[in-house]
């Protein structure tokens, strides 16, 4: 648990790097060479954020090859309104991780707002451990 929350962080820690490396004018433009890796670690730490929040709550989280079964476990472990935040991340990562879909600035405001929703989550819930 508190190894995949340290994944979580490090991965949130250098998606904001990125994104102060690439941003112009205060934001990342989906035109930035760094956009699509920003994008891509804000998803890597929203799932290891997920797989933490899990095993805290569960003492499993989901292992199988679909990151779609990962939102149902976290939401059967928390609520809709924080799956929905994995959800939105998982949905982006066929996209920018595998595929040649250019990121929008929507996917960066969003994966931003996930991956931090999560992340804060997730050291909000094991603190306290």
């Amino acid at each position: 648990m508190r190894g995949r929350l340290t994944k979580a962080r490090d991965f949130l820690t250098s998606a904001e790097a990125l994104f102060e490396l690439g941003k112009e004018g205060g934001v990342l433009a989906p035109t930035s060479e760094h956009a699509a890796a920003y994008v891509d670690l804000c998803v890597d730490a929203g799932i290891a954020a997920s797989d933490a929040i899990c095993i805290k709550k569960t003492g499993r989280y989901s292992s199988g090859a679909s990151h779609d079964d990962a939102v149902a476990v976290l939401q059967a472990a928390t609520d809709r309104s924080t799956a929905k935040h994995l959800g939105t991340l998982v949905n982006m990562k066929s996209g920018t991780a595998y595929g040649h879909r250019p990121v929008t600035a929507a996917d960066i405001h969003n994966a931003g707002i996930s991956a931090t929703a999560l992340v804060e989550y997730a050291e909000n819930l094991i603190a306290g451990s």
